[in-house]
């Protein structure tokens, strides 16, 4: 049976939840850093949950969530009493990858130049805009391969082919020319 189609533009929501042993403080501080440790550990279990759904599916639309889209981190108290600090959510913001600041006249003469120099951009810096995007849409796995990419891209880009390296001087490659 497959699962129901989302209605478009309708993102999932699934509510999950867990429970911690927490430290007995009414130090706010403290309280603080327990809650983000707790909601860290909470979402390295959600995606853990999250891989394991996708590879068992085969769903490529399932992806893990970062802080922000996890956000906001709601706590309940169970058992014994507990101070307001301890009920209060913890909420991330989304910050997503930022624009160059530039002004329109410099973006127009950016653009304009590039296109007149018959050059594309640069695959490094493509693959960074692409690895930032994924980065900020919880696609942690695809970031780290286009960084790697443009890692390549940047090396092969300076390394000098083979063919060439003959007029480097003498050698078993300046010999066979």
């Amino acid at each position: 049976m497959l699962a129901p189609e989302l209605a478009e533009g309708m993102p999932p929501k699934t509510s999950v939840q867990a429970n911690f042993e927490n430290l007995e403080t009414a130090d706010p501080d403290e309280i603080q850093r327990e809650k983000a440790r707790n909601a860290s550990q909470f979402l390295q279990w959600t995606n853990r949950l999250l891989r394991q759904y996708r590879a068992v599916t085969r769903r490529a639309d399932i992806i893990e969530l970062t802080r922000a889209q996890a956000s906001p981190f709601r706590f309940e108290s169970v058992g014994t009493a507990a101070g307001p600090e301890w009920s209060t959510a913890i909420a991330y913001e989304a910050t997503g990858p930022q624009p160059a600041p530039l002004t329109v006249e410099q973006t127009a003469d950016a653009v304009r130049e590039g296109l007149l120099s018959g050059n594309d951009p640069s695959v490094a810096d493509l693959f960074l805009l692409d690895a930032e995007r994924a980065l900020h849409q919880g696609r942690f796995r695809e970031a780290v391969l286009f960084c790697w990419s443009t890692i390549d891209s940047v090396f092969n880009l300076n390394t000098t082919p083979w063919s060439t390296l003959s007029s480097w001087g003498s050698g078993p490659l300046a010999e066979t020319s």
